[in-house]
């Protein structure tokens, strides 16, 4: 009994740091060659893999056939790592919320937790149509919860348009931007935002989501640009019920009124986003 008991720590031992080399191996020289989808899903289970086995790895490494001293370091060497993933194990692992493909890339918006903090981290992929070669283009920290996330494909004007919770952030393009928001207004069951890009010349987009899901955004009929805008404070929009109408003020002045007839109040305002 005793000598299958050293029997299973060898096992034990020996397979755990076999597998941690060859994890290592593959993520380093292989991780682009892995489908993201199916690449996510290794990590997970790969964190619960050692999870298991570094908790197991302790007891056996005392019990081997390894010499004394040996069994001592590897056990000490062992405690950290176990502590560490079984800790990241138990934060929800990094998984796909949203796809889309625009031409012959495809793109991939992702949520995972940050380890050993309590935030989220919100993870924009472009990939070949393979899903391999992919790449980061714009990652965020959220709260502790999962924020709904959108993404519009504009097959048009060759972007793709990244929501998280009903923020217009990040459009991914030539030049790919980064936006800030005004304060939104509500008319029935959509959310109205006008996002700005703070470069010069300062371009302005309105769009509108569903309310309830901070989903479904769609953007709206309206261009507008500025040579120079840095205070969103500055931007109020204005929803009148009874007429079904959203107006947006820009310095105090009327620029544009979404409804049934849009329409334009000032000149460099268009209908048609540019």
């Amino acid at each position: 009994m005793k000598e299958k008991l050293k029997l299973f720590g060898d096992i034990v031992v020996v397979t755990v740091l076999v597998s941690t080399v060859i994890y290592f191996f593959i993520s380093r020289f292989f991780d682009d060659q892995i489908p993201l989808p199916d690449l996510l899903k290794l990590r997970h289970a790969a964190k619960i893999f050692f999870s298991f086995g570094y908790f197991l790895f302790i007891p056996a490494s005392f019990v081997s056939h390894f010499p004394k001293a040996l069994r001592i370091i590897l056990a000490i060497l062992a405690v950290p790592i176990c502590f560490a993933v079984s800790y990241v194990t138990l934060s929800f692992p990094e998984r796909i919320l949203n796809s889309g493909q625009l031409g012959d890339q495809n793109y991939h918006v992702s949520v995972a937790s940050v380890d050993f903090e309590t935030l989220t981290k919100y993870i924009l992929y472009r990939c070949n149509t393979n899903d391999l070669e992919c790449a980061i283009v714009f990652e965020e920290y959220g709260g502790v919860s999962i924020d709904n996330t959108d993404l519009i494909i504009d097959e048009n004007r060759k972007e793709v348009l990244f929501f998280r919770h009903s923020w217009l952030v990040y459009i991914d393009s030539l030049p790919s931007r980064t936006y800030e928001l005004s304060n939104a207004e509500w008319l029935g069951q959509n959310i109205y935002w006008l996002a700005f890009y703070s470069e010069n010349p300062v371009e302005f987009i309105f769009y509108r989501c569903n309310d309830e899901t901070d989903m479904d955004c769609e953007i709206l009929p309206f261009h507008y640009s500025k040579d120079s805008f840095q205070d969103f404070k500055l931007i109020d929009l204005l929803a009148d019920d009874v007429k079904e109408t959203v107006s947006i003020f820009i310095e105090g002045e009327l620029i544009y009124v979404y409804g049934s007839q849009p329409k334009c109040y000032v000149e460099g305002c268009s209908l048609v986003r540019k």
